[in-house]
């Protein structure tokens, strides 16, 4: 194989289109560089060594304890997923009003929440996943996932009512050999979903943000709108819906609806509805699953990942005796922990996979929300900015790892630590707080510049370090502000 790509004289795989070279980034698992081209007239995106070797294909990934702890705890994306299961109600919902149980697979269904889901709804859902994530899934949420690819055989033709592919069509080294092998499970009503990232947000510029789109080394082919509309309609698929979501763009995301015959789909598929339904399923998911493990008496992983979760879901809507209850609830799980100086000393010389079996996957976010409830609902700032204190150094350690996604939560969490001890008397201590956020200013989010400078401000009064005796008037606004201050800045997206 050429170790320099040269585009000339080679063609899109999709539409056979002139392709031209894209971006050259580092490979995420192996040494060297990958090599991004893109078609210049269906603007999907391809790894050079994809067009270069007919069977060059991505590799099954192996997963460790810490990695399925890792996911279950913090990651997952069971939004993701319930959005899924909702944009398929709404395609079935002929079907579903005739009091039909659908049946759903999942191909390439990964830990299988999906599936979970699915299940929950009352639907017979089972799942496919090559790798050992999905047998943890099946025993640990209990549902139907068989190990292995969609091969040939794998199951009776017109089987299934949906089947679903999501994040994983860009990672196959024949694509449209995965969609002629899905549309012909299909009953003849039945419905494909298929979701992967958006390439058409790199090529015209949309998206700031496109390590999750490229994914160099583990993404072979990434579709454009126009390019996956294409290779579905090569292989007989009908009613072609296209719908986006995520990233800077909101549009990261591509989320693909097809049928196998035509005047399937419901003619109005109403995409901001359809997504505000999927909130209330995933909480309702999550409430039905710790149920069931309360039931059980089964305090795992997957108990404490739903009741963080359903933590998360209240406060972010401002319902604070809720989140409350939750977050009282995991902490008599973990049980009562100092946190001495070495404490974090410790955990800082662990790596990765040690970290996340010393302390829960959502350690620091559980803190920081911790503090968060603290300062507004019970009204304590002192133990509020001990709170964010632990946050803050828990989010220096998981930014180290490389894994968890902490781009300027340290400096969030300094931020209101420092704040709480202002409101709680200790002027002195945030001032010091303040400065040291103040070190490194390039990590800083934006969103805090005016509050931090305000707030040091009001530090500065309080701990009898004044600024010049003339104030601008701006400076004369910012410490007003100040005074008045207080208020907890929501997270924003990392």
């Amino acid at each position: 194989m050429p170790s320099q790509f040269e585009p000339a004289g080679q063609r899109c795989l999709v539409c056979g289109g002139a392709v031209r070279p894209l971006l050259t980034v580092p490979h995420l698992r192996l040494a060297g560089q990958c090599q991004f081209v893109a078609c210049q007239a269906c603007q999907t995106i391809f790894d050079a060594a994809r067009l270069l070797d007919e069977h060059y294909i991505g590799s099954n990934t192996a997963y460790t304890p810490s990695d399925i702890k890792f996911y279950v705890e913090y990651g997952a994306g069971i939004e993701h997923s319930a959005l899924l299961v909702t944009l398929l109600q709404h395609a079935l919902a002929p079907a579903l009003a005739a009091g039909t149980r659908p049946r759903f697979l999942d191909v390439g269904t990964a830990f299988g929440f999906a599936v979970s889901i699915a299940a929950e709804c009352g639907w017979d859902a089972q799942g496919l996943e090559p790798s050992d994530f999905g047998q943890a899934g099946a025993q640990l949420l209990e549902i139907n996932i068989r190990s292995g690819y969609l091969a040939e055989g794998a199951f009776e033709p017109e089987t299934f009512d949906c089947v679903l592919i999501s994040d994983v069509i860009e990672h196959v080294g024949q694509p449209g050999a995965l969609v002629a092998a899905a549309l012909k499970l299909l009953k003849p009503a039945g419905v494909l979903l298929l979701t992967t990232p958006n390439g058409a947000v790199i090529t015209q510029g949309l998206e700031s943000d496109i390590t999750d789109v490229l994914s160099p080394g583990y993404h072979l082919t990434i579709f454009s709108p126009a390019g996956i509309t294409r290779v579905l309609a090569d292989h007989q698929a009908q009613d072609v819906r296209c719908f986006f979501q995520g990233g800077t763009s909101g549009q990261k995301g591509l989320f693909v609806l097809a049928a196998r015959a035509p005047g399937v789909l419901p003619g109005e598929l109403p995409w901001p509805a359809i997504r505000a339904e999927a909130a209330a399923l995933t909480e309702r998911y999550l409430q039905q699953l710790a149920a069931r493990k309360e039931r059980q008496n089964q305090p795992d992983m997957i108990y404490r990942g739903a009741l963080f979760r359903l933590l998360e879901i209240a406060l972010l809507r401002g319902d604070h005796p809720t989140s409350y209850r939750y977050q009282q609830r995991l902490a008599q799980l973990d049980g009562p922990r100092a946190w001495p100086p070495e404490a974090f000393t410790r955990l800082a010389g662990l790596g990765f996979a040690a970290l996340v079996q010393e302390v829960p996957a959502y350690a620091g976010l559980f803190h920081y929300y911790s503090g968060v409830l603290q300062s507004e609902h019970l009204g304590d700032r002192a133990a509020a900015a001990r709170e964010f204190g632990i946050a803050r150094r828990l989010f220096q350690i998981e930014k180290q790892t490389q894994i968890f996604p902490r781009t300027g939560w340290p400096e969030r969490a300094g931020y209101q630590e420092a704040v709480a001890q202002l409101n709680s008397g200790q002027a002195a201590a945030a001032l010091s707080t303040f400065q040291a956020l103040l070190e490194a200013p390039q990590e800083i989010p934006a969103e805090l510049w005016e509050p931090l400078y305000a707030h040091r401000a009001a530090a500065q009064w309080r701990a009898g370090r004044p600024g010049p005796a003339v104030l601008s008037a701006g400076q004369w606004l910012r410490r007003r502000l100040a005074r008045l201050a207080g208020r907890w800045i929501r997270p924003a997206a990392s």
